[in-house]
């Protein structure tokens, strides 16, 4: 996993992940805000991401479907509901592991 002080993807997130199956590996984008929240907190949000990169793929299959009927409305209804279901899975099970993972840690010199 690489973790990167970069905007995420959303403008509505305080982290985002990317899943780069062809090198088996994740990247997580932290906005700046992030940093100010508490390490519990952070590591949520963490948590959260790490859920999603590995959800990615059913999120891909609903993606190339959209892209192969981009006008049938049922794919497209489909595709809606589905993310909006995966992220509250996703949070209610960030929420239930996070307590199990180790609280982030930033480099010496950096705070909060």
């Amino acid at each position: 996993m690489r973790v990167f002080r970069d905007p995420p993807y959303s403008d509505h997130a305080y982290a985002s992940a990317e899943l780069l199956d062809s090198q088996d590996k994740v990247i997580v984008r932290l906005c700046q805000e992030f940093f100010g929240h508490s390490p519990e907190k952070q590591r949520e949000w963490m948590t959260h991401e790490l859920i999603h990169a590995h959800l990615a793929r059913l999120q891909d299959v609903l993606d190339q479907l959209k892209d192969q009927f981009p006008d049938n409305a049922a794919i497209v209804f489909a595709k809606q509901t589905h993310h909006l279901a995966i992220e509250v899975v996703v949070q209610r099970m960030a929420r239930l592991l996070a307590p199990a993972m180790p609280l982030p840690t930033l480099p010496s010199g950096v705070n909060y």
